[in-house]
């Protein structure tokens, strides 16, 4: 395993026009303004799935149970006691809190990295290799080759003009909204940038992309699904690219924090949750617990996306996952890496082509590198099944 300072020389190594790149850090505020009605839906919505997971039986494992059962206990009790004034305040500051570990920073890395210098240096510097990463995938940042010359020519720019270039390719902010506060990130201007809003976009716009070509559909006319969106970034942006229907997919404490943050980062669509009549035709975000996803009723599918979470997932629930989503999807965009897997992954291949192998519903259109993130791998599959 790699420590802490091989992964800055690692970077480096790759970027060395980051190298003695002085970076500022930063603070996202809280401009929190979630409706009552809405907080009440969410503890509503709440109460239902864990009713339904108790009468089920359900029993999880692998990471996430590791996490929900030493991070989610002050989230949970907030959500059981059924006070809307309590859970609002604690979702305000979601990335300092428990609760947020593993998607939204949480408490154990804001103390981490706000105390050491050299871990918020690590942190500080992994999102500016995130921000080249996207600018190149752009084209508004050159890609440096090392065979022959070993630069491009020039000083580099300034990471306020990449952002800039980026902003202005993408017409879309680079910047965490400020909905919770204290995600502690890359201060540029007047940005807050983390790793996760850089993902983001490029996700939306691989999304986009691989929906749209070849004169498909315009984004507004497909409904998307993403399993494990974390606090809702990929959704926020894809809203204001266009897009129309989306569903999203997590564990019920994940869905009430979902629901908190995408009622004021995209408030045109309105929100459907658990237990609610399902969305009229027309712009709309349903988040679903993913027992619902797995067994219940769902509208066809365009594309199923998932980024960062089934490697960590137990290996019966990505079966269950990679044996449903070819019934209900077109495609699905996988961005993730193949280090961290479950239990009894093959391990000679990568995890989805080992896990698909002999799978018959599935197509592959194409594997590569993320361009966001290294050791990230983004593959597009055809779903098949019934087709």
């Amino acid at each position: 395993m790699l420590s802490p300072m091989d992964h800055v020389a690692l970077i480096e190594a790759r970027r060395p026009r980051l190298r003695d790149r002085r970076l500022r850090a930063g603070l996202t505020g809280s401009r929190s303004t979630a409706a009552p009605d809405v907080l009440d839906r969410i503890l509503h919505a709440y109460r239902l799935a864990s009713t339904a997971e108790r009468d089920r039986g359900m029993v999880r494992s692998g990471p996430w149970q590791r996490i929900r059962s030493n991070q989610m206990g002050e989230l949970v009790a907030l959500l059981e006691a059924g006070r809307p004034g309590p859970l609002a305040e604690y979702l305000r500051e979601l990335p300092v809190r428990q609760a947020g570990h593993g998607f939204f920073q949480g408490k154990p890395t804001y103390d981490a990295t706000t105390i050491d210098p050299a871990a918020e240096r690590r942190r500080l510097l992994w999102i500016a290799d995130s921000i080249c990463g996207l600018a190149e995938a752009l084209g508004v940042l050159g890609v440096v080759c090392p065979e022959g010359r070993p630069t491009i020519p020039g000083p580099p720019p300034p990471l306020e003009e990449i952002v800039d270039r980026i902003e202005a390719a993408t017409g879309l902010p680079l910047g965490v909204p400020d909905i919770c506060a204290g995600l502690f990130g890359l201060a540029v201007g007047d940005r807050v940038v983390h790793v996760r809003s850089v993902c983001a976009i490029y996700a939306a716009l691989r999304i986009r992309t691989g929906l749209t070509a070849s004169d498909g559909p315009p984004l507004a006319e497909c409904r998307i699904c993403e399993i494990g969106p974390g606090i809702g970034l990929v959704p926020t942006i894809l809203g204001s690219l266009g897009a129309g229907e989306m569903l999203l997919v997590d564990l019920p404490e994940l869905n009430a924090m979902q629901a908190f943050f995408l009622s004021q980062s995209l408030p045109t669509h309105p929100l459907v949750l658990h237990g609610e009549p399902p969305p009229v035709a027309g712009p709309s975000l349903r988040i679903i617990p993913d027992f619902e996803f797995l067994e219940g009723s769902l509208p066809p599918l365009d594309l199923v996306f998932n980024q960062d979470s089934l490697p960590e997932m137990d290996l019966a629930t990505v079966r269950r996952y990679l044996t449903r989503i070819p019934r209900v999807a077109r495609h699905f965009l996988s961005i993730n890496q193949e280090t961290r897997v479950p239990e009894g992954t093959p391990l000679a291949e990568g995890f989805l082509p080992g896990m698909l192998r002999a799978a018959p519903d599935w197509q592959c259109l194409y594997r590569m590198p993320a361009w966001v993130r290294a050791g990230y791998v983004e593959e597009l599959f055809r779903c098949t099944a019934g087709r």
